[in-house]
Parts: structure tokens; sequence; C-alpha cells
């Protein structure tokens, strides 16, 4: 659902707030986020993450790593919103 919308934007123009807070990961959770992550990039302006902890920042680093995609990483929502506004 969110790619579909993600993908119906102009390019360089969607603003993303992912919050991961308590998220699950595994080895097929892991891909599908990179492979959502990378399929998304010609549509997003900005990007921030919220509640990446621990593993979950671990994963954040790698998927940034392989994407090579600006993830802005923010300990709560309103921070992450105030960001993306100012995108």
């Amino acid at each position: 659902l969110a790619q579909n919308l993600i993908h119906k934007s102009p390019p360089k123009s969607a603003l993303v707030l992912t919050d991961v807070t308590g998220a699950t990961y595994n080895k097929e959770v892991a891909q599908a986020i990179k492979d959502f992550t990378s399929t998304n990039t010609p549509y997003i302006k900005a990007s921030a993450v919220v509640g990446a902890d621990g593993v979950r920042s671990i994963l954040l680093q790698t998927v940034i790593m392989i994407t090579r995609r600006e993830l802005k990483q923010f300990k709560d929502r309103p921070a992450a919103m105030e960001w993306l506004a100012g995108h």
C-alpha cells in the first residue's frame, strides 16, 4: 500500500516517515526493507526513520549503505516530522 502511494508521486517529491519502533527482524524482513527502499528511491525527496535502536539501527545502517539512500534517523516522531517539513 505505501509503495503504491509513493510510486504515484512525482520523482523526488515524496516525504516519508517510517516508524520501526518494536519491529521484529529476520532475513526475509531485512530483504523486503532493502527491496522496498531501493524501488522507492526515484520518488523520495526526504526520508526519516523513528525507533531504530539496537539491532534495528544496525539494519538501518546496512540499508543505507546498500541502497545509497539518505535515511535520517530520529528518536521521536515530532523531530522527524519537523525535519521532513523543512524539505
